[in-house]
């Protein structure tokens, strides 16, 4: 028998739709349940028979569907969040070219800020064993850079650890390439050179190249920046806010009045000045203290499927493992109660469900370890039209209309059709005044945007800047209660954005 605590849920990114992902680490995934599973259409034969008996049944088409519930935490879901938005995601990499043995310990490369040396006798962290052969010494690479190896055999035996940005893949033709782990513009910074005595042995560039998704974090920090009242902004003497974008999120740290510090969406922006949209509670403060504007890397709803291979792996078996392959996310689900965990579930579509013996992957990168967020403790605000806003209870249902697309002569889907996004909702607050309630009954427009934060200051913003409130209800529910402004939202295209949904993360 199997327990379903010894059950472990891992992706990996599909490069051919349908086909299974081989020699690559799958991404272990936490979750709190799920219901994967293959779906079978068959029909009975209509033949008439004498006996009464059905002749046979025959299967027409298979498909694969289910979801997976989670609760919400900080980089643990990045990339099935993308997917659920079909934006573009892709990591940024490399190739290292190594076809001459390392001889000296000139020999090194620096990936990220991170220097490893190549040494005959290994003596401080990031040593990396020299091989009796260039196979060897690249065997010790890759084990040193995805921490795969043997401390004191294939790098050096005090604390190195596994490269903390990049994975690097086999050697091919003397090719191997890097990959950072996160997708995004990020990646693109991660510097990649090397001081080999060999001019063969070379990056094919001088960073990582090719991310795309997620946008690159913008930082500043300074002693010139102060806040003004009078047009909600905030403004560098020293001219340093040239890299921030319009209609990104910030986050401000460091004013010593607090209404200064937080999220804040950005509305204009020059190298001097940046006008926020939100901005109602800034008040005047002068440029004294050191203050921290990040701009916070964000996903924007787009157009490019993302299909997934989801294994499930039976650890007290052996050798029982589930494939799912051609795994799409259709539905994206998110609850803020009052009182709990923020939790959501990820709905898919997919091809088909296998039993295999073993694994195609080369491995697994860990999970992520950041604590679940708790509305009690990591609701930071939500903003209804750009102003604070206290509620009871928040959900989100995004929906992609994805549809399964048949051929005759294959079994199961062929590929993948995409819909239009939808997302909904549903806002609960206790009634104190009519104007939630007239923003419905006047058909008016409006934005919502809910920031969570945990106590290490990481978190995420869901920006849906244009919504109509479609239901309204001022429910008097019994006596001793309070009155509930029960509301339902649709959200679409905002008409200057061109977006209906941003999702920003704050690292801190």
């Amino acid at each position: 028998m199997s327990d379903t605590n010894r059950v472990r849920l891992a992706f990996v990114k599909e490069t051919t739709y349908g086909e299974q992902v081989a020699g690559v680490k799958l991404q272990t995934l936490r979750l709190t349940g799920e219901s994967l599973k293959q779906d079978s259409s068959i029909i009975p034969s209509e033949e008439i028979r004498d006996d009464r008996q059905i002749a046979n049944i025959v299967r027409t088409t298979i498909g694969a569907s289910g979801g997976v519930n989670f609760e919400m935490s900080h980089l643990t879901y990045d990339d099935l969040l993308a997917a659920a938005l079909q934006s573009a995601n892709v990591c940024a990499l490399v190739t290292l070219t190594m076809d001459t043995k390392p001889t000296t310990t000139a020999d090194t490369i620096t990936i990220g800020g991170v220097v490893y040396r190549f040494m005959t006798t290994m003596a401080a962290i990031n040593d990396i064993a020299i091989g009796a052969n260039l196979a060897a010494s690249q065997a010790n690479l890759i084990a040193t850079i995805n921490g795969t190896g043997v401390a004191g055999t294939n790098y050096y035996a005090g604390t190195t650890s596994p490269h903390p940005s990049v994975r690097i893949g086999t050697f091919v033709s003397e090719n191997a390439i890097l990959t950072a782990i996160k997708a995004g513009l990020d990646g693109n910074a991660i510097v990649s050179t090397e001081t080999f005595t060999a001019v063969t042995n070379i990056f094919s560039a001088a960073t990582l190249l090719g991310g795309l998704g997620w946008t690159a974090t913008v930082t500043k920090t300074a002693i010139t920046i102060s806040a003004a009242a009078a047009d909600d902004s905030f403004n560098d003497s020293g001219s340093g806010f040239a890299a921030f974008v319009a209609n990104q999120w910030i986050y401000v740290s460091g004013f010593v009045t607090a209404a200064n510090n937080g999220w804040f969406k950005i509305n204009t922006v020059t190298a001097a000045k940046i006008t926020v949209k939100n901005g109602i509670g800034i008040v005047n403060e002068a440029a004294t203290p050191s203050v921290t504007i990040k701009q916070c890397p964000s996903i924007t709803n787009g157009v490019v499927l993302a299909t997934f291979n989801l294994e499930k792996t039976y650890l007290d078996l052996t050798n029982i493992f589930n494939l799912y392959s051609g795994m799409a996310v259709n539905n994206l689900n998110l609850n803020v109660p009052v009182d709990g965990i923020i939790t959501g579930s990820f709905e898919f579509i997919g091809t088909r469900e296998q039993s295999l013996a073993s694994s195609g992957g080369s491995g697994y990168d860990a999970a992520t370890t950041s604590i679940p967020l708790a509305t009690v403790n990591d609701f930071d605000n939500l903003f209804e039209g750009d102003a604070n806003l206290s509620i009871i209870n928040f959900t989100l249902a995004l929906v992609n209309s994805l549809r399964a697309r048949l051929e005759a002569g294959t079994l199961g889907p062929s590929s993948i059709g995409v819909g239009s996004i939808a997302i909904t909702g549903t806002l609960q607050v206790y009634f104190t005044t009519h104007t939630l309630m007239n923003k419905y009954l006047n058909h008016n427009q409006s934005s919502l945007a809910i920031a969570l934060k945990d106590g290490s200051g990481n978190g995420y913003i869901i920006d849906l800047p244009a919504i109509r409130f479609t239901s309204g209800q001022r429910v008097a529910g019994g006596r001793n209660d309070d009155v509930i402004a029960n509301m339902e939202w649709s959200a679409f295209m905002h008409g200057t954005e061109a977006k209906t949904i941003r999702i920003a993360r704050l690292d801190a």
